[in-house]
């Protein structure tokens, strides 16, 4: 029928209407759930959903299979446990280059 009788008021009425709802629903509600309900408390509103991911990574890298088991640490470092572990000891990383005073 437009092609007879163009009704372009009909066309930017619609048009605009369609870009108002795609900004409504796509930008401004999402952002105002957000601000307005997850916000205030979001660890308690997203708690399950970071528990579910933790297990899934779990479960894909088979981390789900790991037994933990006790490590003592002692503060107390001798020239045997550096002899001993004289590869661990060449293997450390220094980062920062600058010399300490």
């Amino acid at each position: 029928m437009n092609a007879f009788r163009p009704r372009t008021r009909l066309v930017l009425v619609s048009s605009g209407i369609w870009l108002g709802a795609v900004v409504l629903f796509a930008a401004i509600v999402p952002a105002m759930v957000q601000q307005f309900v997850v916000k205030p408390n979001e660890l308690a509103r997203e708690r399950r959903y970071i528990g579910y991911n933790i297990e899934s990574t779990r479960k894909a890298y088979n981390l789900d299979q790991i037994q933990e088991v006790a490590f003592p640490v002692s503060d107390k470092l001798t020239i045997e446990d550096v002899r001993r572990n004289d590869v661990t000891i060449k293997n450390i990383r220094i980062w920062d280059e600058r010399p300490r005073f």
